[in-house]
């Protein structure tokens, strides 16, 4: 199996984090902001992404918090997938990865917070 997945950056108040999840879901932040043990929780403003992310464009960052010193919590859908695509900082570019290789080289936390999200039906 293979999940296209994307990054959200948050801002809680114990700084910048990210998270990855399945690209036809949405994140519940409440619960992020449960499990995390954070008070506030919000989505990062993209003034503060071109901060974060100078060298990506903007809503293409790849999901490596670890190398922008950032936690990072996966949900947990993305387990049962074998591998993983993502942006590599372009629209254009795509990284494939094998999932176990991403626990490897992240390391991440690993919960329940991504909800489906409703199809319009036009």
């Amino acid at each position: 199996m293979h999940a296209l997945v994307k990054t959200i950056v948050y801002r809680g108040d114990t700084g910048f984090g990210m998270l990855v999840l399945p690209a036809d879901c949405v994140a519940d932040l409440q619960e992020v902001r449960r499990l995390l043990g954070l008070r506030e929780i919000r989505l990062a403003m993209e003034f503060e992404l071109a901060q974060l992310f100078p060298e990506c464009e903007l809503g293409a960052m790849p999901p490596l918090a670890n190398f922008f010193d950032m936690p990072l919590l996966m949900d947990e859908r993305l387990a049962s997938a074998d591998f993983m695509a993502f942006n590599a900082g372009t629209h254009r570019d795509v990284i494939h990865m094998s999932v176990a290789d991403f626990h490897k080289l992240v390391n991440p936390l690993v919960a329940s917070f991504a909800l489906v999200e409703p199809v319009a039906i036009s």
